[in-house]
C-alpha cells in the first residue's frame, strides 16, 4: 500500500420524519436564506459606507481563507469498477458494492495502512482464554442522525447467517458460535453467540481463540444494520440512495445508476473531525482515456496498464507501481483432454519460453516465476518472492512430453486431444504472446488450436463463468498475503478459474494459512504439479494520480481485506 504525500444527510427513506435533520444538514430553504439576506443588508444600509465596505472585505477574505484551508477545495473523483448491485453487507460481495460500502460504513474494528486491525466503530478487549469479545461502542451516528448502537450489530450478524437472507458470505460468521449450525443446519437464531449487553457494549463469543479475529470485523459483512430502517425500507435496502443508511465516514447523497455515486461526509460520525474531503464521486462509466481526464482534473486517481506509463509521466502525474496480478495460462480442468495433470504438464513444459519471453517489454510486465505475484507478503508482512523458489516452463524433452500427454489422455479415457481455443485479450501484446503459446504447441506436439480475441471485459467474463477450455487472462488475488494467492486454487473458492478439485491441495491451504515461508513454498511446489495454470508475467500497472492531490493512499489487490483500492479520508488537493 502506498501514500502519495508530496511528489448534511439526504433525508433517507423517510423525508417527513426527518424533516428536521434535513434542513440541519442541507441548510435552510433558498426562500428564507433571501429573506434573511434582505434583512441583513436593510440593517447594514444604516451603518456608515466606510463600515460596510470594512465588513465586507473582512468576510471576502475568510471565505477566501477557508476556501484554501488546508490547501484543499475538499472534493474527489474516482473511477468504479462497475454498477454497484445492491449495497447491503450483508449479501453483497461484487468489487463496485465492496468498494463504496467500505466508504460508507465501519465494522466494529478499522485497519491501518499495513492491515492491522485497530479500532473503528468501538474499541475491545479479549478474554483471557481468547474467545469472548467484547466491544465498546464509540459515540457515533447514522447519518439519519440516530445513534449507533449495539443492535445494529447484533441485527448484522444475525441477519448474515441467517438461512433466510441466503448470503453467500456467512462462512466468514463461522468463528462465531452457533453460527455454522445456524446457517448450515437451520438451529434457532437464539444460539448464535452474539448480545448486546447494553446499548454501547456488544459481547461476541468464539468458537475458539482467533487472534485475526478483529480483522475480520473490519469488513463486510460485519459492518452494521440498522433494524428499523432495513425493515421500513420495504425489500429495497440498499438499491438507491433512498434506501441506503451508513454508520461509516461518508453517505451516498445520490446514486445515478449507470452514471455515478455522490458521497458526502458523515457529520455523525465519531472521526468527521479528521475526514479531509467534503464529498466524493464514484464514476461508473468507464474512461477510454483515463490519463486525459486525470489531466483535465475530472478525475483525481485511476489504475492504469504499463503501456500508459510513458504518457503519464510526460502530463506530470504521479504514478506508483503496481506488480499485484499474475497472467496466467489457464487451463478448464473440467473439459476433455485437460482432466489430468501429466496432460496439462506436457503442455505447460513444451513451451518456448525463451521465445516468448522474449516477446515482452519489460516496462509493460516481466516473466512470472510462480503463481504469486511480486507484491504478495507473507504473515511477517515480508515480500514472499523476493526469495521464493523460480517455477517457469520447460526442462522436458518433446519425446517425454508426448509419452506424458498420452498417459494423462489414457487415464481419462480420451483418444486424443481435440483441437482447442485459446482465449485472450485483443491489444496486440497479448495477441503475440497468443501466437507464441500456440507455435510452442504445434512445433512440439503437433497440436492445433485456435485463437479467439476477446474485449477485455468478455474475456473475464468467459474465464470466470468457466465457458472457455484454456484462457490466457490476468488476475488479482483477493488479498495481499502469499496464501491468498495459492488459496484461490482450493474447493469452492471463487476465484478458482481452473475448477481445480484437489481434496489434499485444500486441506493444505488451510493448513498453511498464516503460517512460514518454508510452509507457502511447499504449498506453492504442489500447485506447480497440479499444474490448473501456468504462470506467464508479472504485469506491471500503475497507480496514477493527478498532481494537485496528495494523502490518497493506494492500495494493491483491489483493495483487498480493505475493500477499496484508494483511500481518501485524508485526501488533500491543492489549486
Amino acid at each position: 500500500m502506498h501514500g502519495l504525500r508530496g511528489n448534511g444527510a439526504r433525508p433517507g427513506l423517510f423525508r417527513r420524519q426527518c424533516r428536521g435533520t434535513y434542513r440541519r444538514r442541507r441548510g435552510v430553504p433558498k426562500r428564507a436564506k433571501m429573506r434573511r439576506m434582505l434583512s441583513w443588508w436593510r440593517k447594514m444600509k444604516k451603518l456608515n459606507r466606510a463600515a460596510v465596505l470594512l465588513f465586507l472585505t473582512v468576510m471576502t477574505l475568510g471565505m477566501l481563507a477557508s476556501c484554501t484551508k488546508d490547501g484543499t477545495d475538499g472534493r474527489f473523483r474516482f473511477p468504479l469498477s462497475g454498477e454497484p448491485r445492491q449495497l447491503d453487507p450483508q449479501v453483497s460481495i461484487d468489487d463496485a458494492s465492496v468498494t463504496v460500502m467500505a466508504s460508507i460504513f465501519e465494522g466494529l474494528a478499522a485497519l491501518d495502512e499495513d492491515g492491522n486491525a485497530i479500532p473503528g466503530a468501538a474499541e475491545w478487549v479479549k478474554s483471557p482464554d481468547g474467545k469472548l469479545y467484547t466491544f465498546t461502542l464509540r459515540d457515533s451516528k447514522w447519518n439519519n442522525d440516530t445513534p449507533v448502537t449495539a443492535d445494529d450489530f447484533v441485527y448484522a450478524i444475525r441477519r448474515t447467517v441467517d438461512p433466510a437472507t441466503k448470503s453467500q458470505i456467512a462462512d466468514r460468521m463461522f468463528f462465531i458460535v452457533g453460527a455454522r449450525e445456524i446457517a448450515k443446519e437451520g438451529a434457532s437464531l437464539d444460539t448464535l453467540g452474539v448480545r448486546a449487553v447494553s446499548e454501547r457494549v456488544l459481547e461476541i463469543t468464539l468458537t475458539e481463540p482467533n487472534d485475526n479475529f478483529p480483522i475480520m470485523t473490519a469488513t463486510v459483512p460485519y459492518y452494521p444494520c440498522n433494524r428499523e430502517f432495513f425493515e421500513q425500507s420495504g425489500g429495497k435496502y440498499g438499491l438507491e440512495d433512498e434506501f441506503t443508511l451508513s454508520n461509516g465516514p461518508f453517505y451516498v447523497e445520490r446514486w445515478q445508476h449507470g452514471e455515478s455515486l455522490l458521497l458526502y461526509r458523515n457529520d455523525g460520525y465519531h472521526g468527521a473531525a479528521d475526514i479531509t474531503p467534503s464529498a466524493v464521486r464514484y464514476m461508473i462509466k468507464p474512461e477510454e482515456n483515463p490519463l486525459a481526464v486525470i489531466a483535465s482534473g475530472d478525475l483525481d486517481a485511476a489504475r492504469v496498464a504499463g503501456e500508459k506509463y510513458d504518457e503519464a509521466t510526460r502530463l506530470g502525474l504521479k504514478t506508483v507501481l503496481q506488480q499485484d496480478t499474475v497472467q496466467m495460462l489457464w487451463f478448464n480442468t473440467t473439459f476433455d483432454g485437460l482432466h489430468t495433470a501429466k496432460a496439462r504438464t506436457a503442455l505447460r513444459d513444451t513451451l518456448e519460453w525463451n521465445a516468448i519471453t522474449a516477446e515482452l517489454d519489460e516496462k509493460l510486465s516481466l516473466p512470472a516465476t510462480g503463481f504469486v505475484s511480486p507484491a504478495a507478503v507473507l504473515a511477517d508482512g515480508q515480500h514472499y518472492r523476493e526469495t521464493a523458489s523460480t517455477f517457469v516452463p520447460g526442462g522436458m524433452g518433446v519425446s517425454q512430453a508426448a509419452e506424458l500427454l498420452r498417459e494423462g489422455l489414457d487415464e481419462e479415457g480420451v483418444d486424443k486431444l481435440e483441437k482447442l481455443t485459446l482465449l485472450c485479450a485483443d491489444n496486440d501484446y497479448d495477441r503475440a504472446v497468443a501466437r507464441m503459446l500456440v507455435q510452442s504447441w504445434q512445433k512440439n506436439l503437433q497440436l492445433y488450436f485456435s485463437i479467439e480475441h476477446l474485449t477485455t471485459s468478455a474475456l473475464e467474463a468467459r474465464v470466470r463463468s468457466g465457458n472457455y477450455q484454456i484462457a490466457l487472462y490476468t488476475s488479482s488475488a483477493s488479498g495481499s498475503g502469499a496464501i491468498d494467492a495459492l488459496s484461490r486454487f482450493s474447493d469452492g473458492v471463487a476465484g478458482n478459474f481452473s475448477k481445480l478439485s484437489d481434496a489434499g491441495y485444500t486441506a493444505a491451504c488451510h493448513a498453511a494459512n498464516g503460517g512460514a515461508r518454508s510452509e507457502i513454498a511447499a504449498l506453492e511446489s504442489r500447485l506447480w504439479e497440479l499444474c490448473p495454470a501456468v504462470p506467464i508475467t508479472f504485469p506491471c500497472d500503475y497507480f496514477v494520480v493527478t498532481k494537485d492531490a496528495e494523502n490518497i493512499l493506494l492500495r494493491p489487490f483491489n483493495g483487498g481485506v480493505h475493500g477499496a483500492q484508494f483511500d481518501f479520508r485524508h485526501a488533500l488537493k491543492y489549486s
